[in-house]
């Protein structure tokens, strides 16, 4: 059995049924909206996750390059090391042979020093006895 609802004009029943019938029709379109935007919002998702996916993807190589470049940095600090202290080594042994230089340097100074001086002193001997052989020589001979 079907209930008819009460026609009160009086109260403004018919009003209430406009009222009743703009609600629903409102909800109806809020409800078809926010499917719209839902669904608009369902794409966009979509379409954001497969720009980060084709994003990631293409980082992939770039960051595995880096990792390698990384590496490749590292090995060249470690082999910048190492030179560092052959350089210092080299450095070492180089002021040790300088100060071994500079030792007989100062060993021949005097070698030579002291040979100069006795072959200067021998030179001039030889020549005072040269001169005294040839004044004695030649007055020997002018005497005779």
């Amino acid at each position: 059995m079907v209930t008819k609802l009460p026609y009160y004009p009086a109260e403004g029943g018919r009003m209430i049924e406009i009222y009743i019938g703009i609600m629903t029709f409102v909800v109806v379109v809020l409800a078809v909206i926010v499917t719209l935007v839902l669904l608009e919002l369902r794409r966009d998702l979509g379409m954001i996750m497969r720009t980060i996916k084709q994003i990631e993807e293409s980082l992939l190589p770039v960051l595995q390059e880096l990792q390698k470049s990384l590496e490749s940095v590292r090995h060249v600090t470690d082999n910048v090391g190492i030179v560092t202290e052959d350089m210092k080594t080299l450095s070492g042994s180089m002021k040790r042979f300088g100060e071994n230089v500079r030792q007989i340097s100062d060993i021949m100074k005097g070698v030579t020093g002291s040979g100069a001086i006795s072959v200067a002193g021998l030179k001039m001997g030889v020549k005072a006895a040269f001169i005294y052989f040839l004044k004695n020589f030649l007055k020997v001979r002018k005497i005779n």
